[in-house]
């Protein structure tokens, strides 16, 4: 009888260590080991600035993080394995944007555009803008310059 009893326990165990974990669901995806299910949820990831993330000693491969101040608003990024960070879509992952010196490079009307950026500091604290309004070819040279405007 004991035999019979430390065989289920063993066996149970077993089949335990090799089952899926499902969150938000009963029936956890065969394929998965991980399967997070939510309709009014998301999964978050870990959140951290360009310095800490570069404080990692030796990041594995496929290590996903948050980095709050990278690009102008902040960016997904992965490590590739290969000495380097990249964004989801394998191109070089942003560093920390600094307003003055970082550019914006986006798509408009078709064509990627890269813009520099202007820092002002004002009573109410410091204010980032574009160094020029979308469509003009150049930054504007004074203030009645229609590329200003």
């Amino acid at each position: 009888m004991i035999k019979i009893i430390l065989f289920s326990i063993i066996t149970l165990l077993c089949n335990i260590s090799f089952a899926q974990v499902g969150i938000g669901t009963t029936i956890p995806n065969a394929h998965a080991i991980l399967d997070v299910n939510s309709s009014t949820k998301g999964f978050l990831l870990p959140r951290m600035t360009y310095t800490q993330k570069n404080a990692i000693v030796t990041p594995v491969a496929g290590l996903l993080i948050w980095c709050s101040d990278c690009g102008p608003a902040g960016e997904m990024q992965v490590y590739n394995g290969n000495n380097a960070w990249t964004n989801l879509i394998g191109e070089t992952a942003a560093g920390a944007f600094i307003c003055g010196t970082s550019t914006v490079t986006f798509t408009y009307n078709g064509a990627s555009v890269k813009y520099g950026t202007i820092s002002k500091t004002y009573s109410t604290g410091t204010k980032c803008w574009l160094d020029r309004n979308l469509g003009a070819t150049r930054v504007a040279n004074t203030s009645n310059d229609s590329y200003g405007y």
